[in-house]
């Protein structure tokens, strides 16, 4: 009677198991982000306002929720583009091929010549090569009577080259013609023209700003991405991302029901048929 019970009951357990999982394969179809709006692949062009971009490059990987997740480069090229770069005061550039030092005012800075001291005493053949060093100043030796003379007062005076804001610079670290934009006792701010590729790289579900305007992207498949408005599409997009989690939730609850129907069927079959002692 007991085996004939757990026979009964296993046939139970497993038509529920069986229900289950007939439920999983047909009655719960996987929910999709389908969105409104163009799909785009690399070599595409998106126009915001008065720029163009082109899709440059996609990469996607499998999602967590949504089936692809990934980012996506947008490349334009920006005639207007400027580069910047700072002159601290009293560091060293280099200017119509000589080192000069930056002495920084206000609204102006100077350029004065790093003189080269040990190619000026070697040059002249009425001095030392070396200068030498008394009560912490630098003095000059004259070979024919071994006078010495203040190295300050011997060097000729440096040259200085001035600019103030808004003139040209010849900017020979960047190989450039900049514009001084302001000068502070912190050092001198210069800028030039540098037209260029712009990349901007937009990620799946984050807001990125294009041109003014907020735009998200989403990857319905591989090597293929939607950039939508943040403000028309990013509430349908969260709903549907929240739709799919949902059921990923209650996929896992019925594959639950399906394992531990198998589980308690099995167990029940097993402990009628332990042999009786007595």
């Amino acid at each position: 009677m007991q085996r004939r019970a757990a026979a009964v009951y296993f046939v139970l357990f497993v038509l529920v198991g069986a229900g289950a999982y007939g439920f999983i394969q047909v009655g719960m179809s996987e929910p999709t982000v389908d969105l409104d709006g163009p799909t785009y692949a690399e070599g595409d062009e998106l126009t915001v306002g008065d720029r163009t971009y082109t899709v440059d490059a996609i990469e996607t990987e499998e999602g967590d929720v949504a089936q692809y997740a990934g980012e996506v480069d947008l490349v334009r090229f920006n005639e207007s583009n400027r580069e910047t770069a700072t002159l601290e005061n009293d560091s060293t550039v280099t200017f119509d091929g000589s080192e000069y030092r930056v002495v920084a005012g206000d609204g102006s800075f100077t350029l004065v010549e790093e003189q080269n001291v040990s190619a000026i005493l070697a040059d002249d053949p009425d001095v030392e090569d070396e200068t030498v060093t008394r009560d912490g100043e630098e003095f000059v030796v004259y070979r024919e009577d071994q006078s010495i003379e203040p190295l300050s007062e011997y060097l000729p005076e440096p040259d200085r080259i001035e600019f103030s804001v808004g003139d040209s610079f010849e900017y020979e670290a960047e190989n450039v013609t900049a514009t001084v934009d302001g000068v502070s006792a912190d050092g001198v701010r210069l800028s030039w023209a540098a037209p260029g590729n712009e990349t901007v790289t937009v990620s799946a579900g984050e807001n990125q700003t294009l041109n003014g305007v907020e735009y998200f992207a989403h990857f319905p498949g591989e090597n293929r991405v939607q950039i939508l408005r943040t403000d028309q599409h990013y509430g349908t997009y969260v709903g549907e991302l929240g739709a799919i989690e949902y059921w990923n939730e209650r996929q896992n609850g019925v594959w639950g029901v399906v394992i531990l129907s198998f589980i308690t069927g099995v167990v029940l079959v097993a402990t009628a048929y332990l042999p009786v002692k007595g």
